[in-house]
């Protein structure tokens, strides 16, 4: 799959460990790098697993149309499906 982001900063922090690792943490841009690494590998939504570890699922209410992907709790990563 291909990845977008919202903005510029965002784009940095997901596209490098050394910024991921001054914003998050070690562990939390260890977390955030491998399911970006599992989305970006993946063909489609079906290819991610929706039991732990990832538990890819749709939300609910007002973040409706938004997917989340688990990181470590009680952090997660939201994201939008392109097409």
């Amino acid at each position: 799959m291909v990845i977008y982001f919202h903005t510029t900063k965002l784009r940095k922090v997901c596209n490098s460990r050394k910024e991921a690792e001054r914003k998050l943490g070690t562990q939390m841009a260890k977390k955030l790098m491998q399911r970006l690494q599992e989305l970006e590998a993946a063909e489609c939504l079906a290819d991610i697993p929706k039991v732990p570890p990832p538990r890819c699922h749709e939300m609910s209410g007002d973040r409706k149309g938004q997917l989340s992907v688990d990181l470590q709790q009680p952090y997660r990563l939201l994201f939008i499906p392109a097409n």
